[in-house]
């Protein structure tokens, strides 16, 4: 066991999970966290994670719906500096402070209850940053979500808006969104200078803004899950992005998927 090098799908409760002694694992995937602050376990954990770190973990994939994992990773004395893969997903509206220490890390994926204009900003400090993703898997109508979303959106002036500059070397940005409303986006001038493939799905989307101001972008994927109805509200975004497209002289292309 001591050699094993990826650990993944696995799920943690209230039994004892001690990782020390995996020092060449390069990936550690796990999809269902149900372990409490206060039990030996989840401290373990903590602990296992901050240690192997330090060696050779290069991936690192956590699922933890109340989140309460995912903000104890500010209590990590040293953050896992070797990671190039870094994927959360629960009820987090603001991100762990480590984040910002992880020179190395190449590709992010977050719920999108941390889409928010102030942790955009955050991250534009990620400078080998190369894939972002804000992400959420609809599990029946969850009212805790719908409600960090709304807040958020009341958090950032109504539109979440990404900052100038930063983000020097990100190439992709996703957001996959079944289940809730996308918020308007808005892309200041010289936003992710970078940036040459924006992927949106999506039930319902709120507005798109600022797409000319992506220098590189190459292209635009609009896929929505909902009915005819949206159909129409995504023809007229794109109407209005292909315009705005024009009048700056940019061909980036705009795909809509059926």
């Amino acid at each position: 066991m001591k050699a094993l090098r990826i650990l993944s799908g696995i799920e943690i409760d209230e039994a004892s999970v001690d990782l020390h002694h995996l020092t060449e694992l390069r990936k550690l995937a796990i999809y269902k966290l149900n372990t409490k602050g206060s039990t030996a376990n989840f401290k373990d954990l903590i602990s296992s994670i901050e240690y192997l770190g330090g060696y050779s973990l290069q991936t690192l994939v956590i699922d933890d719906e109340s989140s309460e994992f995912i903000k104890s990773l500010d209590d990590l004395s040293s953050p896992p500096k070797f990671l190039i893969a870094l994927e959360l997903s629960g009820k987090m509206a603001k991100l762990p402070n480590c984040l910002q220490h992880l020179h190395t890390l190449s590709k992010l994926t977050l719920s999108v209850t941390a889409l928010r204009t102030d942790n955009l900003k955050d991250l534009s400090n990620l400078e080998a940053l190369f894939s972002l993703t804000f992400s959420f898997r609809e599990k029946g109508q969850d009212r805790e979500t719908l409600a960090i979303v709304a807040e958020n959106k009341m958090y950032s002036k109504g539109k979440v808006t990404v900052p100038a500059d930063g983000f020097k070397s990100l190439k992709l940005m996703r957001l996959f969104v079944s289940g809730l409303v996308l918020p308007l986006l808005s892309f200041s001038n010289k936003a992710m200078p970078e940036l040459e493939r924006l992927e949106l799905r999506y039930n319902m989307l709120e507005g798109l803004y600022g797409v000319e101001n992506l220098a590189k972008l190459k292209e635009v994927h609009f896929t929505s899950d909902a009915k005819a109805n949206e159909g129409t509200m995504t023809k007229d975004i794109v109407a209005e992005i292909n315009n705005a497209l024009s009048i700056n002289g940019k061909t980036s292309k705009i795909i809509v998927h059926n």
